[in-house]
C-alpha cells in the first residue's frame, strides 16, 4: 500500500460514513459506495478517481522517471 492511493476498502469505509454524507450528500455517498463495491468486485485494489488514477500512473513509471 502507498499513501498516495486510497485502498478500495478505505474508499468503501469512507463512502459509508457520515462524513461522506456531509461532503457529498446522501445520494452522492450512496453512489460512491455502490461504485466502490463494483470496482472491488471487479478486482480493483485502489480508488479509481482521477487523483488516484494519476498517482497510480506516476508510480507505475517511478523507476523510469528516477533513472
Amino acid at each position: 500500500m502507498t499513501k498516495d492511493l486510497i485502498p478500495i476498502d478505505g474508499l468503501i469505509a469512507f463512502a459509508g460514513s457520515e462524513h461522506a454524507v456531509q461532503v457529498f450528500g446522501a445520494d452522492g455517498a450512496k453512489r460512491m459506495s455502490e461504485h466502490a463495491q463494483t470496482i472491488k468486485a471487479a478486482g480493483d485494489a485502489y480508488c479509481d478517481c482521477p487523483a488516484c488514477s494519476a498517482a497510480a500512473a506516476i508510480l507505475e513509471k517511478k523507476k523510469e522517471m528516477l533513472a
